[in-house]
Parts: structure tokens; sequence; C-alpha cells
């Protein structure tokens, strides 16, 4: 599925045919879809899953599905998580404003 600059692809996974998104842009993951995810665009680099798993946790939900796939070039990386709540505005932009993270869709 393509719309202005992005694209997503999904599959059926299974016996029981379980929904996953499998593509984001040029980035390849593996997630079930959720009511509430994130998707970051950020640099591939150590410590950048532990500053969004922290900020979550820190604020009190819970990632109930991750996956992080790396640009075709290496020089970034692409983070979907699915969690148990929707994340508050505050911390969107809290995470927006982290060194390292390009961008932050919130969807839920």
């Amino acid at each position: 599925l393509r719309g202005g600059d992005h694209a997503l692809g999904g599959t059926l996974a299974g016996l029981r045919g379980e929904p996953r998104i499998v593509m984001v842009d040029d980035h390849s993951v593996e997630v079930p879809p959720a009511q509430n995810m994130l998707v970051l665009r950020n640099d591939d680099r150590p410590g950048m899953i532990g500053l969004v798993t922290s900020a979550l946790g820190d604020a009190g939900i819970n990632i109930s599905d991750i996956h992080v796939g790396r640009s075709p070039d290496g020089s970034a990386a692409l983070m979907v998580l699915a969690t148990d709540e929707a994340a508050p505005g505050d911390l969107v932009e809290r995470l927006r404003e982290a060194p390292g993270i390009f961008s932050v869709h919130a969807l839920g």
C-alpha cells in the first residue's frame, strides 16, 4: 500500500492467517498490527532501543510487540512498537526531540 511518501506491506502468517506488518517504507519488519502503535525512524547505533523502551516504561506504558529493521544502506533503523495503551502527546514530543530520533508517528 502506497500513499504519498510512505509505503506499507502486510501478509497473513501461519495456519491461522494472522496479519503481520512486514514492510514500512524501505524497512523490513515483522509485527502484528495493533490498536496502539509507535513508528520511529532513528540512527542505527547502540542505545536507541533502550532510549525508547525506557521512556515508555517510565511512562507506565507496556510494550506488547517490537521490531527493529535497518534501512538497506544500514544508516538508519525503523522501530515499530505495539503498546497496550496510546502514548501521550508529551511523551511523543520528548521522543521526537531526543538525539538520534529522526521521526515519531503515533498510531491509535
